[in-house]
């Protein structure tokens, strides 16, 4: 598993914000620790949460939802769900995948055409 910074050197809810707030030039990735970044794009200024890891010598990048809906806690908690499923060496992304395809499965079948 992915060792964690200093809470020191992790981002604090404040920073957070003023991050998303700011209109910088370029864009920007601000480490939380433990792969999670907060991503600020420079040209909708929009802020957005990813875990970046490495799987079988591939560097990917996995969404986890943008700054307004997903806040800090939520998003190290996320990360924390993906590092934990990284850690028996599966895929993250895959992973998710395969989850919502069930789910859209047990809808589909759910209902039947009498009823």
């Amino acid at each position: 598993m992915a060792k964690l910074v200093k809470s020191k050197e992790r981002l604090s809810a404040v920073e957070v914000a003023s991050f998303a707030e700011r209109k910088e030039p370029v864009s920007k990735l601000y480490h939380d620790g433990g792969g999670l970044y907060l991503f600020v794009d420079k040209r909708s200024h929009a802020a957005s949460w990813v875990f970046r890891y490495t799987l079988d010598g591939k560097a990917r990048t996995m969404g986890l939802g943008s700054f307004p809906n997903v806040g800090l806690a939520k998003a190290r908690k996320r990360a924390e769900d993906a590092r934990r499923v990284k850690s028996d060496n599966v895929d993250p992304v895959a992973a998710r995948k395969k989850e919502k395809a069930a789910k859209r499965l047990a809808q589909a079948t759910a209902m039947t055409f009498k009823e």
